[in-house]
């Protein structure tokens, strides 16, 4: 008999796995993307979606503005910004206001 063991754990920020070339730079007016693994607190990816994960975008002494978020329903997340001039920016990635493995990204 053969049956598929799940995990009842919910995601946990710290054990979710952060990937993509956006994280450490861009152009300025073109959408960068990356990808977020969640993962539960024992690192098993989650296979289902609805995480409400918060992505901001922030210049030096300028207010935020929100990434783009796109669920995939399985676990995995797309997250896409668009910075509106050159200049260094610290990205923000968060559940339930506990930052996401890595996060702030410079």
């Amino acid at each position: 008999e053969v049956w598929e063991v799940g995990t009842s754990q919910g995601t946990d920020p710290s054990a979710c796995k952060v990937t993509g070339l956006a994280l450490i730079g861009g152009v300025a007016g073109r959408d960068c993307v990356f990808f977020l693994q969640a993962r539960d607190a024992t690192g098993n990816d989650r296979t289902n979606g609805g995480d409400p994960f918060k992505a901001m975008l922030f210049m030096k002494n300028q207010s935020g503005t929100a990434a783009r978020i796109t669920d995939f329903n399985n676990g995995t997340y797309m997250i896409s910004y668009s910075a509106t001039r050159a200049g260094s920016y610290q990205l923000v990635l968060s559940l339930n206001n506990q930052h996401v493995a890595g996060s702030p990204f410079q």
